[in-house]
């Protein structure tokens, strides 16, 4: 490339910048979370011919192999003042039964279609998993995993409870589908904590029963969630909740950092101490109790006594891994790698509807780099070539040589590292990764959400 074209291409890329500046998208759109941008809604067809393509395309190597499924339970009780998951208080009982038959149809017409699936992973989460009824559950275990998901022996399938919502019945039939962990969602043992997060039903002593309750499947492997630091929580009362929690001899406990988020025009913010001072707290008290397999990642910490055969897949982090989803529920976020996107959403009638677009291989690549740039990853090239066949210098010359001259890459033979000043930088930064038609897409979107246009919180039934 002569010095004239590498200098248009820079240019390009110098003004594709300062039109994602101009647009201030936050980063989470270049870091994996673009289904919450998608603003156009799919045929049940479209969504089904994507998934008859990839599972063709899996069948003969031509993509990549790991597929998850995902159910997406999306009611609570109440609502958690730190939660930032996608959830509801149903209005009824009546809620939870349009669910159920909703999930039983859908799964009925995707087998119809595809015939059974076969996926890698099986998670089910929320919302309140837990919060459905032992005959809902017999039920959705028929439809779902009798039917249409099947899985390898011994494969990852997860399913996230609440303690005071656990039964042994509900852990029966989820064992007897399948599921090998289930997650109880503890967060803390402080009352005072409890109390200010909206949990004040939650006490010690339902825990212990939502124990032995999983304890009568001896397959499951459980795991007691932690959340620090939350507001009301001391460093004293956490330590306390690390003995109770290690107490009740989980096979697994997971500390995750909290965030703070702003409910009701109000901040929720976090206790007087650091996650990473909690986290050194658990793995101290962990080991000293023999949890030897130890797993930290930006956001969490986990101790468990021993790794299960699925141990890599549960903790691989999937957005950073080629690999499609396929998701059921409302709020829950399908990837048909190299096909398309879509969104789950509740519609204003109380129905559902999917919210997505069309992606390319190319767009996949781009996605993958965006994601890398976005959380200041070093990209190696020879494993960005074995998964795309191509070489990221190449593919992001002009991308590359822009950020190198303002001083926020440097750009080695074997890898690339991003040397940008924090991740609110790294988001705007990884837009350019994008071509252009997408940024143009994304600020249509921008100028839809300004005009009160796509509706953003989904709907609620």
């Amino acid at each position: 490339m002569d010095s004239n074209q590498k200098g248009s291409g820079r240019a390009k890329v110098a003004r594709r910048f300062r039109r994602i500046h101009r647009l201030a998208l936050p980063g989470e759109v270049f870091a994996g979370d673009a289904t919450r941008w998608m603003e156009q809604e799919l045929a049940g067809r479209e969504i089904l011919d994507w998934w008859r393509s990839l599972l063709s395309e899996r069948l003969t190597g031509a993509s990549p192999q790991p597929l998850s499924f995902y159910l997406h339970v999306p009611f609570c009780r109440s609502r958690c003042r730190y939660c930032q998951f996608d959830s509801l208080v149903p209005a009824d009982e009546g809620a939870l039964e349009t669910f159920v038959g909703d999930m039983e149809e859908e799964a009925r017409c995707f087998l119809e279609a595809l015939g059974p699936v076969s996926t890698t992973t099986v998670a089910v989460g929320g919302g309140t998993p837990s919060l459905l009824t032992e005959a809902h559950w017999e039920r959705l275990t028929r439809a779902l995993f009798e039917g249409l998901v099947h899985r390898p022996a011994g494969a990852y399938f997860s399913v996230e409870m609440n303690p005071d919502t656990t039964t042994a019945g509900k852990v029966a039939i989820l064992a007897a589908a399948g599921a090998n962990r289930l997650s109880l969602g503890v967060q803390s043992l402080s009352e005072d904590a409890l109390r200010k997060s909206g949990r004040s039903y939650q006490d010690l002593a339902g825990l212990e029963r939502a124990v032995r309750d999983v304890r009568t499947a001896p397959s499951l492997h459980l795991n007691l969630d932690l959340l620090a630091p939350l507001a009301g929580e001391t460093f004293g009362s956490f330590r306390e909740g690390v003995e109770g929690v290690l107490a009740l001899d989980p096979d697994a406990v997971t500390l995750y950092r909290y965030q703070s988020v702003i409910r009701g025009g109000q901040r929720l913010e976090p206790g007087l101490f650091a996650f990473e001072a909690a986290s050194r707290e658990l793995i101290e008290a962990g080991e000293a109790a023999g949890y030897g397999f130890r797993l930290e990642t930006r956001t969490a910490t986990i101790l468990m006594r021993r790794a299960p055969e699925w141990a890599d897949s549960r903790y691989e982090h999937h957005p950073d891994t080629p690999a499609s989803v396929m998701a059921f529920g409302p709020f829950g976020e399908s990837h048909v790698y190299g096909h398309g996107l879509y969104r789950t959403v509740f519609r204003d009638d109380g129905g559902m509807a999917h919210r997505g677009t069309r992606v390319s291989r190319e767009w996949e690549c781009r996605s993958y780099a965006a994601r890398l740039v976005a959380r200041m990853q070093p990209i190696d090239r020879v494993d960005f070539e074995r998964r795309f066949g191509r070489d990221p210098g190449d593919l992001f010359r002009d991308e590359f040589g822009f950020l190198e001259e303002v001083g926020r890459m440097e750009l080695g033979k074997e890898t690339i590292r991003p040397l940008f000043r924090d991740a609110a930088e790294a988001g705007l930064y990884a837009g350019l990764m994008f071509d252009d038609e997408t940024i143009e897409h994304l600020a249509r979107l921008q100028a839809s959400r300004e005009h009160g246009r796509l509706n953003t919180d989904d709907g609620r039934r």
